[in-house]
């Protein structure tokens, strides 16, 4: 059977999402991309780079009601943690908690710390409990 592969892009936002299944989505060889993840990519605007997310979900859980909620709360903490140049390749990793509307975010590498931070206890739109782990990896 063929993976599911779906695209979806907001233009104001500069923002595409990928969903897929496929193995060979990996990132590169440094970083393992987790398994089920969806890919959500945001556009580089002015002097903000460009973000290639990876966002893991548990098995069984239905990423749709989560993507724009996690999208749009990491497009404003790139306003804080990227207003400096930062070196193409850097890896931020941290696991969010989705509950009753608002984010739990802490970091699980030293690169993750500043979105961690600037996303926790951000209120969303997003009613679903759920857990995800992500990767935020700086492309050009």
């Amino acid at each position: 059977m063929r993976p599911l592969r779906a695209v979806a892009s907001i233009g104001f936002l500069g923002l595409m999402i990928a969903c897929s299944n496929k193995q060979s989505d990996a990132s590169g060889p440094d970083q393992a991309k987790p398994e089920g993840a969806v890919a959500i990519i945001l556009q580089s605007i002015g002097d903000l780079p460009k973000l290639e997310m990876r966002v893991a979900f548990a098995p069984g859980v239905d990423p749709s009601p989560h993507i724009e909620p996690l999208a749009g709360a990491i497009v404003e903490a790139r306003k804080v943690c990227f207003a400096k140049p930062v070196a193409d390749g850097l890896v931020a990793a941290f696991h969010v908690d989705i509950k009753g509307g608002a984010l739990a975010a802490r970091s699980t590498n030293e690169q993750g710390k500043c979105l961690a931070e600037a996303i926790d206890k951000k209120p969303v739109t997003d009613k679903v409990d759920a857990s995800v782990d992500l990767q935020v990896r700086v492309a050009k």
